[in-house]
């Protein structure tokens, strides 16, 4: 079985660094490092993004990133599920100042579940402020931020000594096994990532410099913006990590 598919790339020994075998199938798309956009951004609708067989096993992500060359540091941000419904979620290790509402980032947090009839933008953005590193991640609804998490570190230390920084923001959906490797356990996820902007501009395949599949053959679907689809702007996916005696039909 093929462990892996590159879609795009100038650089396949970049690619082949970050490989993740034995997280559960998933694809990343990295946009290139680059000052000219500080924010990344996407809708999501819980009600249209399920899971199946995941409880106790695996856990599924629909999230942005940011990764800054000059520092070597990445900062997730986006939506997990554990098999008990969507909830805000962070990954920045460093130890870095933070501040939040409503994300988890530490496993003994409590999720703070999305309502499954709302549509939700999450936006990540990177900036420098005087002496400061700042990154913020926010799942914005109608009414406003509905959860935010801030880190905040001296300049340098998240984006680099550059006097302008510059990072990649990242993009991924994946279904990731809780321990061990991944195996065939009856697992699903489908799910869609619509409006995929850098700033304001859409995130369309001209601003992507990698792209790759993990395990293709768990994802039956596969339709990320051009790349592989017929939707500018919108990731559409569907992992099936099928079992041997039942149906994983998400």
């Amino acid at each position: 079985m093929d462990a892996f598919r590159v879609l795009k790339t100038s650089d396949p020994a970049l690619i082949r660094g970050l490989l993740e075998p034995d997280a559960g199938a998933h694809y990343y798309i990295h946009a290139p490092a680059s000052g000219l956009w500080r924010a990344a951004s996407c809708r999501i609708r819980p009600a249209e993004c399920r899971v199946r067989g995941i409880e106790g096993r695996r856990r599924a992500f629909l999230c942005l990133g940011v990764y800054s060359p000059a520092s070597r540091r990445q900062c997730d941000f986006g939506l997990a599920n554990s098999g008990q419904g969507w909830y805000p979620m962070s990954w920045c290790p460093g130890g870095f100042e933070t501040r939040r509402e409503n994300v988890l980032v530490h496993a003994s947090d409590r999720p703070f579940l999305l309502p499954e009839d709302t549509e939700v933008t999450l936006c990540l953005t990177f900036r420098r402020e005087g002496a400061q590193d700042i990154v913020r991640g926010e799942v914005l609804d109608g009414g406003g931020p509905a959860a935010f998490v801030e880190y905040r570190a001296p300049a340098g230390a998240l984006l680099g000594t550059e006097a302008e920084p510059s990072a990649s923001f990242i993009r991924f959906i994946s279904l990731c096994p809780l321990s061990g490797s991944s195996t065939p356990d009856g697992s699903a996820l489908g799910a869609r990532l619509r409006d995929l902007r850098l700033g304001t501009a859409a995130w369309d395949d001209g601003r992507v410099a990698h792209a790759w599949v993990v395990e293709p053959r768990s994802m039956p679907v596969c339709r990320l913006s051009r790349l592989t689809g017929a939707v500018e702007g919108e990731d559409e996916v569907l992992i099936r990590h099928a079992g041997p005696t039942r149906s994983t039909r998400a």
